[in-house]
């Protein structure tokens, strides 16, 4: 298993399976599913208490902690004028895993999926900021009936398939 912000090679087969914001344009590659995932800002609860909810937008850019994950500014473009305007900007990665175990901290406010919202993230409705990204699960076209291939394909498919939207 390799995590990585870069699209594979797939006609060296680099990758049998992979998950993404844009279609693969590799004539390898076929996508096995595509789902829009509703998104928002969220911040932890540690956060909340100790430096409130922001009161709008203009609020959240001038006083409040953004934690940013690269691929945000990349696919969402209203994210990009945020960050570009936001005063303070206090963590910036291009790992989902650090970007939530930050978020999770209370380091600052950043954007999730909205089905995210639990008991450690909650959603920031003072701004009015939501929108949906386009999720591709794909996969090498000679490789993708593979037994034990099919076997994630069709877990991931189906994890995809029937995660709700919101």
């Amino acid at each position: 298993t390799t995590i990585t912000n870069k699209l594979p090679n797939m006609e060296t087969l680099e990758a049998d399976i992979f998950i993404g914001y844009q279609p693969h344009t590799d004539p390898d590659t076929v996508i096995i599913a595509h789902k829009q995932v509703c998104c928002r800002l969220f911040a932890a609860k540690r956060y909340l208490s100790l430096f409130g909810m922001p009161k709008n937008m203009d609020d959240m850019l001038e006083n409040h902690r953004i934690c940013d994950k690269h691929e945000h500014t990349v696919y969402v473009p209203q994210w990009k004028d945020i960050i570009s305007k936001a005063k303070h900007v206090v963590y910036r990665t291009n790992s989902i895993f650090q970007f939530r175990h930050y978020l999770n901290e209370g380091v600052g406010i950043g954007i999730c999926p909205t089905i995210y919202g639990n008991n450690k993230h909650y959603p920031i409705t003072s701004v009015d900021f939501e929108f949906d990204i386009d999720v591709f699960l794909m996969a090498h076209k000679d490789t993708k009936d593979m037994p034990r291939i099919r076997v994630m394909l069709d877990y991931l498919k189906e994890l995809l398939e029937n995660k709700p939207s919101y």
